[in-house]
């Protein structure tokens, strides 16, 4: 079998993939608002205002929400048919969703950790000096590190798709990392951050023109995966360059 052919069968299977994945539906969109109410109910632990003053502090409120919202649901199809047994062979975007919606869900889960065993502490001294020393932060990194993992492995036969969620899987080793080992990084924060967004944003590119040429068929899943992934890390190197040319204060 020379290598057009493989390519054929290649795409039909991708073809027979895609029969069985559910269609973009009002139950998913119904969904998304329920999640996206969820994550607007749970982002005041995280620092953001429930109520902002400003227009500008608004729309980025239900922007960041609507998105937190669009992974979660997400996620939960992709769960929902894979605890019925329905589930398709994943894809790239796929599980850049299940990564995002897992670091929701995991941050989430250890600030809420954190308050119920400081609420058990009961102010005692010795029981909080346990609780700050509970290293939960790292748990949920690795938990996240091993979704994406799985992702990079099931994507193996798709080197630059398999190589971005490998990168993104390393990319929380710097997160990981002591803090007594910050002084052995010489790279300033910012240049170490934008230099990683680079390469993923390389990567994810390289992966959309591999398949562009091939010809592969993907879902709408998918490419909200992708699209999401690809836009949210170009904004946030165009905002560390920013911030490292001195353009935009930190404050």
């Amino acid at each position: 079998m020379n290598g057009s052919d493989r390519q054929s069968v290649m795409n039909l299977a991708s073809q027979v993939r895609l029969s069985h994945v559910p269609r973009l539906s009002i139950g998913f969109l119904l969904l998304w608002t329920t999640s996206t109410a969820v994550v607007l109910a749970v982002m005041p632990t995280f620092g953001f205002p429930s109520y902002p003053r400003r227009v500008l502090d608004f729309a980025i409120l239900i922007v960041s929400a609507s998105v937190m919202g669009w992974v979660l649901a997400g996620a939960l199809l992709v769960l929902w048919h894979a605890a019925r047994r329905t589930l398709w062979p994943l894809e790239p975007g796929e599980w850049l969703v299940l990564g995002a919606a897992g670091t929701l869900v995991l941050r989430v889960g250890e600030q809420l950790t954190y308050r119920l065993l400081r609420w058990l502490a009961l102010g005692d001294p010795f029981a909080l000096i346990s609780v700050q020393s509970i290293s939960l932060e790292t748990v949920a990194l690795a938990g996240i590190a091993t979704v994406f993992i799985a992702g990079a492995i099931a994507q193996r036969h798709r080197i630059w798709w398999s190589a971005m969620l490998w990168a993104i899987a390393f990319a929380t080793l710097p997160e990981m990392m002591p803090r007594a080992m910050y002084p052995f990084v010489w790279t300033p924060p910012w240049a170490t951050y934008l230099g990683g967004m680079i390469l993923l944003l390389t990567l994810a590119t390289a992966g959309i023109i591999s398949d562009w040429r091939r010809g592969e068929p993907r879902h709408w899943l998918h490419w909200s995966g992708v699209i999401l992934f690809w836009l949210g890390s170009a904004l946030i190197a165009t905002i560390l360059l920013l911030v490292g040319l001195g353009i935009v204060p930190l404050d």
